[in-house]
């Protein structure tokens, strides 16, 4: 196995393994569920990298909103910017993300930009606890509740928090990390305004 010794040599690794995974499709026959998964991987670690290889639609989903009842669905915010966050309430990570981006709601204009959390409730201690979280700090922003961690999965999110941003036709056009600084996804966010 290949050694990579710096971070940004990850990317182009990811990338030389999926084509190569890809050019030897006799060996995934029947598994295009994993065929699709790579294929996907390579997508999203170029668009990780600012970098959109082709326009991807983001899945498509319907989620229950914690603090409504209210059933969302994705297309719901079609002909808006979307930025969407997955998240729980126990990681220091998502806590600090989420304060950052409360400061942001309170202030954007919520008729040009859709914001979504997501709690990723398969990865809490138990279901309540996003919620209770959420209210805990007066959040008062959309926070639907990924029943376990199908969207979460359907993302191929790696950690929480992972922040993406849709442009008006849902197509996803950033994907930012559990790591990522906030300014950085502003600089995104800025792109699509």
């Amino acid at each position: 196995m290949r050694q990579i010794h710096h971070p940004h040599h990850r990317w182009p690794y990811l990338k030389e393994k999926s084509l190569s995974i890809l050019s030897h499709g006799k060996r995934l026959k029947g598994r295009s569920q994993k065929l699709s998964s790579v294929v996907w991987l390579w997508r999203t670690t170029n668009i990780a990298n600012n970098r959109c290889v082709t326009a991807m639609k983001a899945p498509l989903f319907s989620l229950k909103d914690g603090q409504t009842g209210n059933i969302l669905r994705l297309e719901d915010v079609k002909g808006q910017v979307v930025m969407l966050t997955f998240w729980a309430s126990w990681c220091p990570d998502s806590q600090r993300d989420l304060e950052q981006k409360w400061e942001l709601y309170k202030q954007m204009d919520k008729a040009k930009l859709a914001f979504l959390t997501i709690n990723v409730t398969g990865r809490e201690g138990r279901s309540g606890d996003g919620i209770a979280y959420a209210k805990e700090h007066g959040y008062d922003f959309t926070i639907l509740l990924d029943e376990g961690t199908t969207v979460y999965d359907q993302y191929r999110c790696m950690g929480v928090p992972t922040t993406f941003l849709l442009d008006e036709e849902l197509n996803i056009k950033y994907r930012y990390s559990d790591r990522a600084a906030f300014m950085e996804i502003m600089q995104g966010l800025s792109t699509l305004l």
